[in-house]
């Protein structure tokens, strides 16, 4: 395959791969393989994760991982802005992880610190934000 189509092709698969998995949020079943994306696209799962790898550098597992510890991060600064409380067992599943081992080595790969310092850091945070909005 001549360059040109074949980075056509990987643009136009990695356009369906960020589809499926933003917008119908697949990275949120636990137990999501590459082969239920590439079924899903209608491809096969090598070009799936050459695709994934030559647009994000990452495997398969930890581009979903990503997407998950981006979700964990969104749920955590809803769940604080609405002054609900949350322990990171729940995180771990609302975000579609299967395994808290796995969801705390993920949040710290892709955050670079644990999940429940993220947590406390982004309680301040909030905290601040309300005594400065008072204070207005």
């Amino acid at each position: 395959m001549p360059h040109a189509d074949r980075a056509r092709t990987l643009a136009w698969l990695y356009d369906g791969i960020e589809r499926v998995m933003t917008e119908e949020r697949l990275y949120l079943n636990p137990t999501v393989r590459i082969t239920d994306l590439a079924d899903m696209l209608g491809s096969n799962k090598t070009y799936v994760s050459v695709c994934i790898n030559s647009y994000t550098g990452l495997t398969f597992h930890d581009y979903v991982n990503r997407l998950r510890v981006m979700e964990a991060c969104r749920i955590i600064e809803n769940d604080m802005r609405q002054g609900r409380r949350i322990c990171v067992m729940d995180l771990c599943v609302r975000s579609g992880f299967n395994s808290m081992s796995t969801f705390c080595r993920a949040f710290s790969k892709h955050k670079g610190v644990k999940a429940k310092s993220y947590m406390l850091a982004l309680c301040r945070n909030v905290e601040a934000e309300k005594e400065s909005a008072l204070r207005t």
